[in-house]
């Protein structure tokens, strides 16, 4: 009873104290050790050949869960990790045949305030453990029996801690977390969560499904100017990157002013197209991603296409508004952009990202407009074998753009950092190599490079009124301005969000001295101090004993005392002599009564010396 009584008051504190986060992408999540702080992420399949990794970093030794993953309580199958005073200790029963709970510990202090890389694989024979494999030698492998099936269905991965609930595949869990002395709630950053989701295939980043009790100001390998110009800086804890997309710019340090192609095309010429190898994989796909820069006074134009007949993506600009299609050979699905006019002269910025069925489009990161559509078909690859293995762009040939809406066909107006897939289009169609890798233009009086200089393209840009520009210019201060939902709408498949689609962060000052040394991340907002969540437990009990040792003590007093003063009734036909009757009740009386009575005297009854009163 008293523990389903804790169980209960953990549960209301919880969902009283709880908060749910939407998560910016940075280094990783921070976590507080704080009941219902953790995170939840999409499940990792249990099979040969998969790899689990992650980093985590704490400067606290108190024994704590890192992660937990099981099968539903299917087989009673789990796997965890947890921090005991700093050392590691790794634990699993995975297969049927594995009838005992096999652990593995790495003898190291990892409460030193650094980043660790946790990395767990998984062979046909046995599991692998490691910490900093790069430094500290792995754990000794578990076997696994003969004949070992993993679960059929995993449940989620959580991280850092776990909901209030008492049924996991390992029965203790939930009294080894919170039923002790201090809740074993991790404190610190975990991030970089990344699985594999094919055999021996490489690893990507985990979906984030909830996260509650978090932050983002945990940081790894980016400082303050890392990337120039507004450039993400994306942070891969050891190591970071720059995303320059959007921006105008390119280089490690989005420094270098992206190639700029002027396109003034007629309807016979004047596009550029890619002729794929046939041994591309880009000729049949689940999943593609295109992004562009493009900045025109025209109403209408053909942007992209590749396909032909059934199986197509096409990108076209009809009266001014971006639209998209696709069709995998069971339908078309039709996308397009809000009634703003996107034929204003100023540069926008455009992001296309399909899977399988689900494709959506956002246009300058979100501000100025974003949607998404969803194919009913079954179909969910784009399969352009035997049809047609070369990629238009800016127009194409009447015959093939028969799907297009857009009148005329041919673009107009100027275009840069177009990425598709790998390809970087522009620099790829203009450079020295273009035929060698596939790229020829029809007409290169009408298809030539524009310098930031040009006449005509300052005039263009001069002609974009501020009301109506792009709503990620990186000469904004207001980095929300550049945030894109990345909050998927129903549908049957929600794409996958690169790290590279979020809102500018914070990040730490640049150290003055080379080599540069990252200092510590101080919050601008420092989190308010409260009563701890242990002390309101504390008085609740109390005043829960309280109440339960008065309700007691009510109860026997009440049980011992319980009864009235009645007297004892004479035999039916026997007659009593005078004032018999006060005497029967005097010793009559016996200890029935109630706890709490009045008490009322008896009155005497009249004697023969007493006459009657006259009125």
């Amino acid at each position: 009873m008293l523990k389903n009584t804790t169980v209960f008051l953990l549960m209301m504190i919880a969902s009283l104290t709880s908060t749910e986060a939407l998560v910016e992408e940075s280094a990783g999540l921070r976590f507080f050790g704080q009941i219902l702080s953790y995170a939840e992420y999409e499940p990792w399949n249990w099979r040969p050949n998969a790899t689990l990794q992650f980093f985590f970093q704490t400067s606290s030794k108190k024994n704590a869960l890192v992660f937990y993953q099981d099968d539903h309580g299917s087989k009673q199958q789990f796997m965890d990790l947890w921090l005991l005073n700093g050392e590691a200790r790794f634990r699993a029963r995975i297969g049927q045949e594995m009838e005992e709970v096999e652990q593995r510990y790495i003898k190291h202090n990892f409460a030193d305030s650094k980043w660790h890389r946790v990395k767990i694989e998984l062979s046909e024979k046995e599991i692998i453990f490691s910490v900093d494999d790069d430094v500290i030698r792995p754990a000794k492998p578990i076997a696994f029996a003969k004949n070992t099936e993993p679960p059929a269905k995993n449940g989620a991965l959580f991280v850092a801690g776990i909901p209030m609930e008492t049924k996991w595949s390992y029965p203790t869990l939930f009294s080894e977390v919170f039923i002790t002395s201090t809740p074993a709630l991790f404190e610190g950053c975990v991030g970089d969560v990344r699985t594999n989701r094919s055999p021996n295939g490489r690893l990507e980043r985990a979906r984030l499904r909830h996260s509650a009790g978090t932050s983002t100001n945990c940081y790894g390998a980016c400082y303050s100017g890392r990337c120039s110009n507004g450039g993400r800086c994306i942070d891969k804890i050891r190591e970071s990157e720059c995303d320059c997309k959007g921006t105008g710019y390119e280089g490690e340090s989005c420094r270098k002013v992206s190639t700029i192609v002027h396109m003034n095309a007629h309807k016979y010429g004047g596009y550029i197209s890619q002729r794929l190898r046939d041994d591309s994989p880009h000729l049949s796909t689940e999943k593609n991603t295109l992004d562009f820069m493009f900045l025109t006074q025209a109403k209408d134009g053909v942007i992209f296409y590749m396909g032909r007949d059934k199986d197509h993506l096409l990108v076209d600009l009809v009266n001014g508004s971006m639209r998209v299609q696709a069709d995998f050979g069971g339908g078309p699905v039709v996308v397009q952009s809000s009634n703003h006019d996107l034929s204003d002269s100023c540069w926008h910025y455009v992001e296309i990202n399909r899977r399988k069925t689900r494709v959506k489009v956002a246009i300058d990161r979100g501000k100025t407009g974003k949607d998404n559509g969803t194919s009913s078909a079954s179909h969910v690859t784009l399969n352009l074998n035997n049809q047609s293995n070369v990629i238009y762009y800016g127009g194409g040939p009447p015959e093939v753009l028969h799907f297009a809406q857009a009148k005329p066909l041919s673009f107009k107006g100027f275009l840069k950092q177009f990425h598709f897939e790998k390809f970087n289009v522009l620099d790829d169609a203009l450079g020295d190599d273009a035929r060698r890798k596939g790229f020829s233009i029809t007409d290169d009086d009408r298809v030539s490079r524009a310098w930031p200089s040009n006449i005509l393209l300052k005039n263009t840009e001069s002609e974009c009124r501020a009301d109506e520009g792009s709503g990620c210019n990186p000469s904004d201060d207001d980095s929300d301005s550049c945030k894109l939902s990345t909050i998927p709408t129903e549908g049957k498949v929600s794409s996958t969000e690169p790290p590279t689609l979020t809102t500018p962060r914070r990040i730490p000052p640049k150290p003055q001295t080379p080599p540069p040394v990252r200092q510590k991340i101080q919050d601008p907002t420092p989190r308010p101090k409260g009563v701890s969540a242990w002390v309101i437990i504390l008085i609740v009990l109390a005043a829960m004993a309280v109440v339960l040792i008065s309700v007691f003590l009510l109860y026997r007093w009440n049980h011992r005392y319980t009864g009235s003063f009645k007297p004892a009734k004479a035999e039916e036909g026997q007659p009593q002599e005078p004032g018999a009757e006060a005497e029967q009740q005097q010793s009559a009386r016996v200890y029935n009564q109630p706890a709490f009575f009045v008490y009322k005297p008896h009155k005497k009854p009249p004697t023969a010396q007493s006459p009657p009163v006259s009125i």
